[in-house]
């Protein structure tokens, strides 16, 4: 699992831990590739794990950031002047 679908999966724990006698049923998806967990999975897995060319691409890019102040408005500001 990746750190986002490991998350999804804890609240569904939680979730039937609080409310035992719920008839829910939960589904969660993990769309990640193994790829960008290339750190962790490696080396749990014992392989080695091929990039995919469209992954490749992104990750020879330039990576960019701009810091804008943690508000909604200064994040609104700074999308509507795209």
């Amino acid at each position: 699992m990746c750190p986002h679908t490991a998350v999804a999966y804890l609240g569904l724990q939680s979730y039937f831990a609080e409310n035992p006698d719920s008839e829910a049923h939960g589904i969660f998806l993990a769309t990640a590739h193994p790829s960008k967990f290339l750190d962790i999975v490696e080396p749990a897995l014992a392989i080695s794990i091929e990039l995919p060319a469209n992954l490749a691409l992104l990750a020879a890019r330039e990576k960019k950031s701009i810091v804008i102040p943690p508000t909604f408005d200064a994040l609104k500001s700074y999308l509507s002047h795209l």
